[in-house]
């Protein structure tokens, strides 16, 4: 995704921002052209370089996510088959568009939806009536932060799983191969004392060697028990 000063830097730099291809890509999804042209021009005026797509029904909006990732998508709320809560629920078990900045839109009359929509995981929110260019600039840029918090700790869960899931496996293949060793050692170790026993005085490192063997297999015991905790 691009940082949020590789956004100010392209509507800054760009004299044809259509041109542009490193731009955000942007999904606007609202079954009004007329809409949809406004929200699109007052991105221009937000000086927004965005690399807009439109949708005008959330069946349509499954087919675009399907072809490719965005990285901010604008959710209308009142459309033809549903609402855009349940395309805000949609887009968030999409494979690869779940961790995408989203904005519901939402009318004046509508702001108890707005904030139904920020408990819902979306990013932000603007109101359709009252829309302007400072407004829409600080929701994309606050949303599309969000959206790369998410992915940085996206990635550090999928690190920690992987890290978790491999001190797994290093933990069943070493008590499967220590446990038969120590377990030979220790049968050695009482063959000895008993042995020892027929000296005077035995032997006493064979007490220390004993000890160390249970610790050991008490070790392994320990490990074998976390192994099986987070299988």
């Amino acid at each position: 995704m691009n940082s949020v000063t590789e956004l100010k830097s392209a509507g800054a730099e760009s004299p044809n921002p259509a041109q542009t291809p490193d731009r955000p890509a942007a999904l606007i999804l609202d079954d009004s052209v007329v809409d949809r042209r406004k929200l699109k021009s007052v991105c221009d005026k937000a000086d927004l370089a965005l690399d807009f797509h439109e949708v005008d029904s959330i069946t349509q909006m499954r087919e675009a996510l399907n072809e490719r990732q965005y990285d901010i998508i604008f959710i209308d709320y009142r459309l033809t088959d549903g609402d855009g809560l349940k395309a805000l629920e949609i887009i968030s078990t999409h494979p690869s568009n779940r961790l995408a900045a989203t904005i519901m839109i939402a009318g004046v009359a509508q702001a108890s939806i707005a904030v139904s929509a920020l408990k819902a995981g979306c990013s932000d929110y603007i109101l359709k009536d009252a829309l302007d260019p400072n407004w829409l600039r600080r929701a994309v840029i606050n949303a599309l932060e969000k959206s790369r918090l998410r992915q940085e700790f996206d990635s550090s869960e999928e690190t920690r799983v992987a890290l978790l899931s491999a001190m797994k496996g290093f933990s069943k293949d070493c008590v499967e191969e220590m446990k038969p060793l120590l377990s030979r050692m220790m049968r050695q170790v009482r063959r000895i004392r008993g042995r020892a026993m027929t000296h005077p005085g035995g032997i006493p490192e064979i007490e220390e060697l004993e000890s160390s063997c249970r610790r050991l297999w008490q070790f392994l015991e320990e490990i074998e028990t976390y192994s099986d905790r987070y299988r």
